[in-house]
Order: C-alpha cells, then structure tokens, then sequence
C-alpha cells in the first residue's frame, strides 16, 4: 500500500512539474506571404506587397521572414522605412540580435546610427 501512494505522490509530483512549465512561444512563419509577394512581376506592387509581408512577419516576430523579403524591396527609402518599423516591432523582444540583422539591412546611414544608437541605450 506503501508503495502504491509513493508512486502516485511520485506521478502527481511529475505531472505538476511538467504543466507548469512556461511555454515558449512558438513563432508562426509567415514565409508564405513573402513568397508571395516575390512572384508579383510589377516592382511597384511587389514592393507594396513586400512592405506589407515584412511588417506582417515582424509583428509575428518571424525574424527570417523579415531578412529575406526587405533586401527584396528594390526602393531604398520604402525599404529603410519599412526596415525601421521593423526593428521596432524587433525591439521589444527578448532575441536582441534581431534589430541588429535588420539595422544591417538599412541602407541610409543616418538612419541605422540612430537605431543602433537607440538600440545600445536600451541594453
């Protein structure tokens, strides 16, 4: 009898140790929507639709998304401007090599000084 309550004391124990672990949170990979938008032959509209996949992917925090649609926006100003609100979105995570990816994909480099720089101050 003895042994039967200590294997079920043991098997409780496991159990509340196992669900209360914290999940991680899985992140959604939302490549799809770049992908997408890469196939669409006019550049305007493929940049429009980039623009908006990347912003998309960095709410979802789907860093690799992000780096592999905003070299794609062929319009240097959308797409320092789009990398901007990215890093942003990238920010508040607790990954904080993520804004520095992005800040390297800036091509203005008043723009990524400043990042970088505002960057620093919130490590």
């Amino acid at each position: 009898m003895r042994s039967e309550f200590l294997q079920l004391l043991l098997a409780l124990t496991l159990l509340l140790q196992i669900g209360c672990q914290e999940a991680q949170p899985e992140v959604q990979s939302l490549m799809h929507q770049v992908l997408g938008a890469l196939q669409i032959p006019n550049r305007t509209e493929r940049d429009s639709a980039l623009a908006a996949a990347c912003r998309e992917c960095a709410a979802a925090g789907d860093i690799e998304s992000v780096l592999l649609g905003l070299p794609k926006i062929s319009d240097t100003k959308q797409r320092d401007v789009v990398a901007e609100e990215c890093f942003h979105a990238f920010v508040t995570t607790e990954r904080k090599t993520d804004p520095e990816k992005i800040c390297g994909l800036i091509t203005d480099p008043a723009i990524r000084s400043r990042l970088m720089t505002s960057l620093s101050d919130t490590k």
